[in-house]
Order: C-alpha cells, then sequence, then structure tokens
C-alpha cells in the first residue's frame, strides 16, 4: 500500500496542484511531475499515482508552500489552512469506497 503524503511535511520539490482534467473536473493532488514524454505524473494525497496523458489535462494550478516560521530546518507544508486541512481528509485508506471517486485514471 502505498504511503500517504503530509500536508504538513512535503519533500522540498514537492508541488501540490489543482489538475483540471478534461471529463473528470478539478483533482487536488499533492504532486505534479512533468514527464520528457509530455505525459504528466500526479500524485494523490493517498500516495498512489498516475500518469495522464497531456490532450486530459486543461489547467494546473499550483498551490503555495511555505516553510513555517520561515524556518529553513522545517520540512515545507502546504500554506493555506484550508489546503491542508482537505488534504489531510484525502490521505485515507486508499481501498475505502469513499475514496474511489477521487482516484484519476489515465
Amino acid at each position: 500500500m502505498p504511503e500517504a503524503v503530509d500536508p504538513e511535511r512535503l519533500h522540498d520539490r514537492a508541488t501540490p496542484a489543482v489538475v483540471d482534467v478534461e471529463g473528470q473536473g478539478a483533482v487536488f493532488v499533492a504532486d505534479v511531475l512533468f514527464k520528457d514524454s509530455g505525459w504528466i505524473r500526479i500524485t494523490e494525497w493517498n500516495g498512489r499515482y498516475a500518469y495522464l496523458p497531456p490532450h486530459r489535462v486543461r489547467q494546473i494550478k499550483q498551490i503555495e508552500v511555505e516553510r513555517p516560521d520561515d524556518d529553513l530546518s522545517q520540512a515545507f507544508r502546504v500554506a493555506e489552512p484550508e489546503w491542508r486541512e482537505r488534504a489531510a481528509e484525502w490521505t485515507e485508506d486508499p481501498e475505502d469506497p469513499d475514496d474511489a471517486e477521487r482516484t484519476v485514471m489515465a
């Protein structure tokens, strides 16, 4: 089972974002990575990931991250408390049927 992404302790290169996926709508993800092939790898908050072809992605809006109190020894976190709360809700068990609608299929 993949490890959930903690919105309070992101890795240094994490790029949380809202991805507008054609046919699915907006999806809040923990990380977006652009591959050389043009495909986009998204990591969901529950730790699962998927690849999206570029023609299915309408828009990507990056969510701001910060270090608490600008302390360089602290991990990055999602800057807005509302987004952190939403992300924390999405770190639930990926096998939970209530989470099924959030899964992105390429």
